[in-house]
């Protein structure tokens, strides 16, 4: 594989546009609706209405109307709530697995960070007072127990017997009591110092203590879990009295207490691991199951305060909240409040009235900025139809598409009332589904009719003319054409884009298209213009496209390192200022610009988003997966936003300036490592195990070139009915010496790659840039089921750089 390079006299601004690193500026991303954590980890009743869940991967989540519905808290990037605990309705601590804490003063609904952090693996946090809490860690196999005075500004580590070893703590103002195996300890000056305390030792020898509570200071009770009984103090721990658990209870096979809390001198709970829940109304004397949910791992249980309401979670695939309002006597699966559908598209009217709709017929409104959203409730099929996209011309008019089943909802009094309107039959009597619909807007107290366009699969591209859809098909040729996105500009010039790279542009108001040359092969999803001449297009495998002349020309825009699945919405608020919105993996993306594309800023978000609607360069908001919606908020003025001119080159034939990078390179080793545990590394070069293969050599350059096109030699066979896209890549360099930004792309049909080791061109849609050095590489995607011969690529070197480099 040899690229093909071009001397080049850059003008001084293409020095800028090689050199300018990536913008930051003023901006927040909020996390409004949507998101269940993978798995719990922790639940607090504040209060009977106000309910606290914290869950991985850094996750939380709160009620003010104990369970009814569910907010996300504004967690900062680096709370992970290993271990958190609240003093109170308002104040809370919580720790990370690096020790740094951060506390809310609001129930958390946010959070701060606290000065210092301390040292090791968290065990336990306990919030004494506003000022002072306790610490357990972790740390080189010992466990420490650190206390602060200060709110986290100094810690002090406390004086402890030899050998510390708590399976649970609690405290009560300054007193407080540690359990451990064979072990109770207690403090009375808020953690500083604890002394052991004598308690009656079973006959066994040995007295597992696993959870302790008490009401007070003096008032308390240990649960032995190995000896299955109650130890009860009422006067500090100075004597005890033991109470062995009921028949009943001891009969499970597998008992197994995870979580013991009494909310007063009589009530209290008992969470068994396997399916239950016991309650006592006498002390622990007697226990009655009143939660019983057989294949659920129940972990956690909190009574509010005023002992009404009782919040219990399961942490089995699926994760279960339940909750029970009357004091723990009966209980309420809460999970669903927690779920929501995928949200697919979104429209803001203004800054306060928005519509988003999704999967299994959610139909949703804000009048509050997203503050909290309404579902409309719509009529079967449509309540279970997976609506793609909305539009509304003004404040009044909107429209929804929908498919399974395919249709077309229209509004004229605001959204109150929605009623489909009849679609056209496709002209050649094919079935259809709508993925996308556009809308000019409005004026307020415009007479003039509403233009809209909808697009979708078998070439289908309807126009509204104010009364009536009229159908249109326009496949370019391309067997099951699928429009994914339109845009116009006004009632005459707009723009598709859909299936195979394609873009098409009208200029006669959706009556006939014509092609315009994308460089891409790879399904674009949405495309958005500004004026006639500045527009963008994305879509899957990291595409987001650029022309400066109304589409005759689309360069490849540079993005940040790294793969991204797709990308789906493009909106810019001016020639310079825009977002784009993806996924990558599991999580989502939002790329924002102030210099028309030619640097980006990377926004990582929980949820995968789908669509984003913009008001103005200050107000946005996107929406995507389980439901969730972020919101944005800016004070830009966009006074200083630029984009630089499109650099020129000046092409003289350069020769023996490239060299292979040496043969020695561990491809196969060359990756990037995931975020998160669960994640795969992405494979940049070598051989993989997902049947997507990129191999890549290195290329040194003397100074700024341009690589117009690869040639490259292959063997082998390949399958002339594959509908697989392999891709040539061009890559800078990052500074682990391994390929960092896209530059430059190319795809090429499977069926297209020449097999028969005889020299195979392929030219850039525009000449890429380099300097110095770059990476060129061949990404064979999905190539078990796309039809070449095998399973095995690799490259071989040549010894001399001017020799064609062959794969197979």
């Amino acid at each position: 594989m040899r690229p093909i390079v071009y001397k080049t006299i850059f003008p001084l601004l293409l020095f800028h546009f090689l050199t300018l690193p990536f913008l930051t500026f003023a901006q927040t991303w909020q996390h409004q609706r949507g998101r269940e954590p993978d798995q719990y980890s922790k639940v607090f009743a504040l209060s009977a209405q106000h309910l606290f869940v914290t869950g991985y991967p850094k996750i939380a989540l709160y009620s003010l109307n104990s369970g009814q519905t569910w907010l996300p808290a504004n967690v900062p990037a680096e709370v992970d709530f290993t271990v958190s605990h609240f003093l109170n309705a308002t104040t809370g601590w919580t720790v990370n697995e690096a020790g740094q804490l951060h506390q809310t003063q609001n129930g958390g609904q946010t959070w701060a960070p606290l000065p210092t952090p301390v040292k090791g693996y968290p065990q336990f946090v306990r919030v004494i007072s506003e000022q002072s809490g306790l610490v357990m860690t972790y740390d080189e196999g010992v466990v420490k127990l650190y206390h602060t005075q200060n709110q986290g500004q100094t810690w002090a580590e406390a004086d402890t017997p030899e050998g510390l070893w708590a399976s649970d703590l609690v405290m009560a103002g300054q007193t407080g009591y540690l359990v451990g195996l064979n072990s109770i300890m207690k403090t009375v000056d808020g953690g500083r110092t604890w002394q052991n305390l004598t308690y009656p030792v079973h006959a066994s020898g040995s007295n597992g203590f696993y959870h302790v509570s008490f009401i007070d200071a003096v008032t308390g009770w240990v649960l032995d879990h190995d000896n299955k009984a109650l130890l009860h103090t009422t006067n500090g721990g100075q004597t005890w009295t033991i109470t062995a658990l009921p028949e009943d209870i001891l009969q499970n096979p597998n008992l197994n207490f995870t979580q013991m809390q009494f909310q007063s001198a009589t009530v209290g709970f008992l969470v068994d691991a396997q399916q239950y829940i016991y309650k006592t109304t006498n002390g622990g004397q007697t226990w009655a199951k009143v939660l019983d949910q057989p294949g659920q791992h129940l972990q956690y249980l909190d009574v509010s305060p005023d002992g009404r309401t009782v919040i219990a979670l399961s942490i089995m695939t699926p994760n279960t909240v339940y909750v029970s309002t009357d004091g723990g006597d009966t209980w309420q699966n809460k999970r669903q409040a927690f779920l929501y559908h995928n949200l697919m598209g979104v429209t803001f009217l203004n800054q306060t009235h928005g519509w988003a709709v999704g999967d299994a017929g959610t139909l949703i409104r804000t009048q509050n900025g997203g503050e909290t959203w309404e579902n409309i409730n719509l009529p079967a099929p449509l309540d279970k139809a997976n609506f793609k996209k909305v539009a509304f011309a003004d404040d009044q008019h909107g429209w929804v598409v929908a498919s399974n089943p395919n249709a077309l909802l229209a509004t004229a009094d605001g959204g109150q009332n929605w009623q489909t309107q009849t679609l056209p039959a496709h002209p050649q009597g094919t079935e259809y589904s709508l993925h996308h619909v556009f809308f000019l807007k409005r004026a307020a107290g415009s007479t003039s009719p509403p233009k809209g366009w909808a697009v979708g699969s078998a070439g289908t591209i309807l126009r509204y003319d104010g009364t009536t859809w009229r159908a249109h098909t326009e496949t370019l040729g391309i067997a099951g054409m699928l429009y994914n996105g339109v845009f116009f500009l006004n009632e005459t010039t707009g723009w598709a884009v859909g299936r195979n790279g394609v873009i098409a542009k009208s200029i006669d108001g959706g009556q006939t298209w014509t092609r315009q040359p994308s460089g891409t092969l790879r399904p674009l999803n949405a495309v958005h213009f500004t004026d006639a001449q500045h527009g963008w297009a994305v879509g899957d495998h990291d595409y987001v496209l650029k022309t400066i002349d109304g589409g005759q020309t689309w360069r490849l825009q540079i993005i940040p390192p790294a793969f991204v699945s797709h990308f789906f919405d493009v909106h810019f608020t001016s020639p310079h200022r825009g977002w784009v919105t993806g996924r990558r993996d599991s999580h989502g993306t939002i790329l924002s610009t102030t210099d028309g594309g030619h640097t980006w800023t990377e926004t990582e978000v929980d949820n995968r988003t789908y669509a984003h609607s913009f008001t103005d360069l200050n107000h946005g908001w996107a929406v995507g997966r389980n439901g969730a919606v972020y919101r944005f908020t800016d004070n830009a003025t966009g006074a200083n936003d630029q984009s630089p001119a499109p650099f020129t080159l000046t092409l003289q034939p350069e020769q023996h300036t490239l060299r292979n990078f040496a043969s020695t390179i561990a491809l196969q080793d060359s990756v990037v490592k995931a975020k998160e545990w669960w994640e795969t590394d992405y494979q940049f070069t070598g051989m993989g195990n997902s049947y997507i293969e990129e191999f890549a050599e290195r290329f040194e350059v003397s100074g700024k070139a341009a690589v117009v096109g690869v040639v490259s030699y292959h063997t082998g066979e390949v399958n002339s009915q594959s509908p697989n896209v392999a891709e040539f890549n061009v890559f800078d360099i990052g500074a682990d010496g391994l390929p960092s930004r896209k530059l430059g792309r190319k795809d090429v049909w499977y069926k297209e790659v020449k097999v028969d080791k005889t020299s195979m061109s392929t030219t850039f849609n525009a000449p890429v840039p380099v300097e110095n050095a770059f990476y060129l590489s061949l990404n064979f995607t999905d190539y078990a089921h796309g039809g070449f011969e095998g399973d095995n690529f690799a490259l071989l070197h040549t010894s001399t750089p001017d020799l064609p480099v062959t794969m197979r």
